[in-house]
């Protein structure tokens, strides 16, 4: 599949239009930006959040549990940390794509 960089403002994005969402912000911004990138990101898509110290984590993922993701992996390099959760599918939406 292609790939697609913008600088479009996060609250003008294409509803559920993006399998892969990368956001590297400060965890603030993070935080108050989590519905609207959540709007960004399709049933059963990606979003990997990074730019967090250890210590901000457990907030930006709590933002984001709160939206539908789930955490599937952290990375980290020294005092960094990159999480990487999956939004859930709504029921009746993962069926009515795989056909």
């Amino acid at each position: 599949g292609a790939v697609s960089v913008s600088a479009t403002p996060v609250d003008e994005l294409e509803p559920g239009a993006y399998d892969l969402v990368v956001a590297n912000m400060s965890s603030c911004t993070l935080v108050g930006l989590a519905s609207a990138l959540t709007r960004a990101v399709a049933d059963g898509g990606t979003m990997v959040l990074s730019g967090l110290l250890d210590f901000q984590k457990d907030d930006v993922l709590a933002a984001f549990a709160g939206c539908g993701f789930e955490l599937t992996g952290t990375l980290a390099e020294e005092e960094w940390r990159t999480l990487l959760l999956v939004r859930s599918v709504v029921a009746g939406e993962e069926s009515a794509t795989a056909g």
